[in-house]
């Protein structure tokens, strides 16, 4: 297959240099990333400002690398628009340095990478290890390449892209891949106030993560991965809510 990676770490990060040298093993691959930190970005896509790009050398993987200034959107984009000649059979994008699951997915510039991807008619795969410190990501880049060989034989329905979730384990200490929801809860937040050294407030914005039990039956994304299982969620890029649509033109207020 003609695979396009990028993420939202960096052309550098670790993450998808492992990725790379594991399905440029069976596959066609060129890399198409940010020059620099990207995470969080979301969708953003650079409409003022010209964007340059350079080629890019992984250290030890042998494919065709490109180095962007924009936003991993705008790295799918460039990659569709013009550096791959023919338009590749999958977009995959990663490995992220932490979980992309439950409602985290919206900003992450990884999940809307691969969501650009499908966007343009290509499908698309976002993977992520859950752990934020860990460079151990051979064995998120092993279920990588197995989800994707599950797509060459069973193709991804138009408008979808999966999201894979790895436990930070050894391969041989995760349970399997559980196929789950995502979790759509929320989670706490607060601001960390501080003072730098000339006495001015400034804010940092900490998550409260909220304990979760482990499961021999996960549920959802975030639980599966708590588990010890990589999780897979099919994610529909049309958020449209047919049901409700049905609702709002039967009250006959919007005649």
């Amino acid at each position: 297959m003609r695979i396009l990676i990028c993420n939202d770490d960096g052309v550098m990060a670790p993450g998808i240099k492992a990725l790379a040298a594991r399905l440029s093993k069976e596959h066609d691959v060129t890399v198409v990333a940010p020059s620099k930190e990207q995470s969080g970005v979301g969708h953003s896509i650079t409409f003022f400002s010209p964007i340059y790009s350079r080629p890019y050398s992984i250290p030890g993987v042998d494919v065709k690398a490109f180095a962007v200034d924009g936003s991993p959107v705008d790295c799918v984009k460039f990659g569709l628009g013009l550096i791959c000649p023919e338009t590749p059979d999958l977009v995959v994008t990663g490995i992220n340095q932490g979980a992309n699951s439950g409602v985290d997915i919206f900003p992450s510039g990884t999940v809307n990478s691969a969501i650009a991807g499908v966007i343009h008619g290509v499908p698309a795969i976002a993977v992520s290890l859950d752990d934020f410190l860990s460079s151990e990501f051979e064995t998120s880049a092993e279920y990588a390449a197995r989800v994707v060989n599950f797509v060459m034989e069973h193709p991804i329905p138009k408008g979808m892209l999966l999201n894979l979730n790895v436990p930070s384990l050894p391969l041989e200490k995760i349970k399997g891949i559980r196929v789950v929801p995502m979790n759509t809860d929320g989670y706490p937040f607060h601001f960390d106030t501080r003072e730098d050294p000339m006495n001015r407030s400034y804010h940092w914005l900490v998550p409260d993560r909220e304990f979760r039990e482990q499961t021999e039956e996960p549920d959802n994304d975030c639980d599966a991965i708590l588990s010890g299982y990589a999780s897979l969620t099919p994610i529909k890029i049309d958020m449209s809510d047919y049901e409700y649509i049905e609702v709002l033109k039967n009250t006959g207020y919007f005649d």
